[in-house]
């Protein structure tokens, strides 16, 4: 797969064209599939792909797909990329949800934890006032324990340090 993806990119396929039936891009499409390679969507990525759309037709964005990925077990590998590609952690769909709220929704603590280590913002209302936080009050305590392990390392463990 990731050699035809190659070729496709090499022959100046259009990397955000949409799917008819289902409005996907091919970076929708990537992180959709059942086969999916973090190698297709960098070079998706690195070839112009719109790191931003949010599919009308299911209200998705690369950034939910890839958050909703995150579990224990798998990193955050997808989501790190598309920040690296100046992703919109906090853009927000039609509703005025952000992934953080998407998550919050469904209680994923992985994909909340790494979406605020990257610098998501809890505070966001939706079009109906509700926050991640209201959504999900015990986000609050991943708040904290992210906020506390982001300021233990940045400060110095000694003056020598400094």
């Amino acid at each position: 797969m990731i050699k035809m993806v190659k070729i496709l990119i090499e022959k100046n396929v259009r990397v955000n064209a949409k799917d008819h039936r289902t409005e996907a891009t091919p970076l929708i499409a990537a992180l959709l599939s059942p086969y999916y390679e973090y190698e297709i969507l960098e070079m998706l990525l690195n070839a112009g792909a719109a790191v931003d759309y949010v599919n009308k037709r299911t209200d998705d964005s690369a950034l939910l797909l890839a958050a909703q990925r995150i579990t224990a077990d798998s990193g955050a590998d997808a989501l790190k990329l598309l920040l690296r590609h100046d992703a919109n952690i906090n853009m927000t769909d039609r509703k005025g949800q952000t992934a953080l709220h998407k998550m919050a929704e469904k209680k994923y603590i992985f994909a909340a934890r790494a979406l605020l280590e990257h610098g998501a913002r809890a505070d966001i209302p939706n079009k109906q006032g509700k926050t991640a936080l209201t959504i999900w009050p015990e986000l609050n305590q991943t708040i904290l324990s992210t906020t506390q392990s982001s300021l233990q390392s940045s400060v110095p463990l000694s003056m020598d340090e400094t």
